[in-house]
């Protein structure tokens, strides 16, 4: 039987601790759910445009390898989320936004996952180099790191020069 001194103590239930535990949990909880899946699919997109740049990188080699030039016409700037035909699908290996058939090479021309605003990719060549341009979301090292012109974009080529 209790005494009449424990049943009037102060102090805190077992049931108040576990109600002010989960309110901490539930909280703590939805702020890892909502910022973490931002930054998460940053990095996803930032690791797609730099899987593809490499996917062009050796497209244009092997174009050059074969062809003795880099693809496309010499001093035209590409963007990727124009088509060089109007119309067509921009990711079409033989006329999409590059002026050249690639279907040889690659099945289709990569695009930047986003592919609007300053998130496309750029490429341009002169007679014996090209540059290709990507702005990365997450990543600001590698930009600033890559020995190119605009440290506000991931540069690849021979010469980071071509484009501003």
């Amino acid at each position: 039987m209790l005494t009449k001194p424990l049943l009037n103590s102060k102090g805190f239930s077992l049931i108040e601790i576990l109600v002010v535990f989960g309110i901490i949990l539930v909280l703590v909880t939805s702020v890892i759910i909502y910022i973490s899946p931002l930054e998460n699919r940053k990095k996803a997109r930032d690791q797609r445009r730099l899987a593809d740049i490499i996917k062009l990188r050796e497209a244009f080699e092997e174009f050059k390898a074969d062809n003795h030039i880099y693809p496309d016409i010499k001093g035209a700037v590409r963007y990727s989320n124009i088509a060089v035909i109007s119309g067509a699908d921009i990711s079409n290996a033989s006329n999409g936004w590059l002026n050249e058939n690639m279907s040889k090479i690659m099945e289709f021309l990569p695009t930047d996952p986003i592919n609007s605003g300053e998130y496309i990719y750029t490429y341009t060549r002169d007679d014996i180099s090209y540059e290709l341009n990507v702005k990365l979301e997450y990543s600001s090292d590698i930009m600033q790191n890559d020995n190119g012109n605009n440290e506000n974009l991931y540069e690849v080529g021979d010469n980071l020069t071509l484009l501003l």
